[in-house]
């Protein structure tokens, strides 16, 4: 397009926009901004005029009914990146009002592809919060079959990378921790919900977050004697959430987790304290079960109780047979210290209260 073909749609768009087709003025300026080498006075005067344009466009479809294609065909123009974002992200809300959730998600994403850390993140994470949101608890149709869980999961999962500290991304968080618990994937569940703790510390929900962390931590877990070291860190968070928060609403649920955390940790000690027995080893054998026994004594199980101090006597019975010829190993236990094979063990150790007897 030549320089006087562009002033000749630079004077029919503005009939066109004196007569109220904004529509017509945008499509004849989008097609004369494609022509080159023009004139700078020329380029700017039909750059101004697009952007009024295109901005009073966008008031018209926001106000309408529909018009969310139009809206995001905008983006393709190659306008100003605010106009652009601006008819981006209203493309989306439209959807949403239509009823279209998973549509208004995918605007948004190219929004964001063509325009990152564009001036509208915060409209743009409330708008990709609510699509995820409610496509994340739909529930499958008749026979099973037409849910939108997955797409949401998809969405909250986009919005949590692209937007974390974003409003509502508490509850992306959280909702996706709770997905990925049904979904008995406990290690992405835990990340979750940190990912809440650390992006919205000051939410109402970031305390329940916390509590839910170790619960987490302890579903993942399915045997005492190779999950040590996350058995104690679930410990320290369940303690920490204790002495910062007792009395909120959630205690009762993190004393159970409490006690839980702490007999399988007896569990832990029982069963390598019964490893070293087998090897002739009391020293480490008592180590264990001395240690058992001041776990069990803090949670006030007595069936297990009895088993470490059943141990301990066990372990010095064994010390006086072996009598000067028993070998004082250097012991060194951390949590990430090597355990004793499976195969070392006489049963398998369970999460039942008191399934410490030896």
């Amino acid at each position: 397009m030549s320089a006087a073909e562009v002033k000749a749609a630079i004077s029919a768009a503005r009939e066109d926009q004196a007569a109220g087709r904004t529509q017509a003025a945008l499509e004849r300026l989008a097609e004369a901004k494609r022509a080159e080498a023009l004139p700078l006075e020329l380029r700017s005067e039909l750059e101004a005029l697009l952007e009024t344009v295109a901005d009073r466009r966008i008031q018209e479809l926001a106000a309408g009914h529909g018009g969310a294609s139009r809206l995001e065909n905008m983006l393709d123009l190659e306008l100003p990146g605010p106009i652009a974002v601006t008819a981006g992200v209203t493309a989306a809300r439209k959807r949403m009002e239509a009823g279209r959730p998973y549509k208004a998600f995918r605007t948004l994403q190219k929004v964001e592809e063509r325009y990152p850390t564009h001036h509208m993140r915060r409209a743009a994470g409330e708008i990709c919060a609510e699509a995820g949101l409610e496509m994340s608890e739909d529930e499958p149709g008749f026979l099973g079959f037409f849910s939108s869980r997955d797409e949401g999961l998809e969405a909250l999962e986009w919005l949590v990378i692209t937007y974390p500290s974003e409003p509502r991304g508490d509850e992306a968080f959280q909702r996706l921790a709770e997905m990925y618990a049904d979904d008995r994937d406990y290690q992405l569940s835990v990340l979750r919900y940190e990912g809440l703790v650390a992006n919205h510390l000051d939410s109402p929900l970031a305390i329940e977050a916390q509590a839910r962390i170790p619960r987490m931590r302890l579903a993942g877990l399915e045997s005492p004697e190779y999950d040590r070291r996350e058995l104690l860190r679930a410990r320290r968070e369940l303690e920490g959430w204790l002495e910062l928060h007792a009395g909120k609403e959630d205690e009762a649920m993190v004393r159970l987790d409490y006690g839980d955390c702490l007999r399988r940790l007896v569990l832990s000690d029982l069963g390598i304290g019964r490893f070293y027995l087998r090897i002739d080893r009391p020293y480490g054998a008592r180590y264990h079960a001395v240690r058992a026994l001041e776990t069990a004594r803090l949670c006030g199980d007595e069936p297990l109780i009895k088993s470490s101090e059943d141990l301990i006597a066990r372990a010095d019975e064994l010390e006086r047979e072996l009598g000067a010829g028993a070998e004082q190993e250097e012991f060194q236990d951390r949590p990430d210290a090597e355990l004793p094979p499976a195969e070392a063990l006489q049963e398998p150790i369970t999460r039942e209260k008191g399934n410490g007897e030896p």
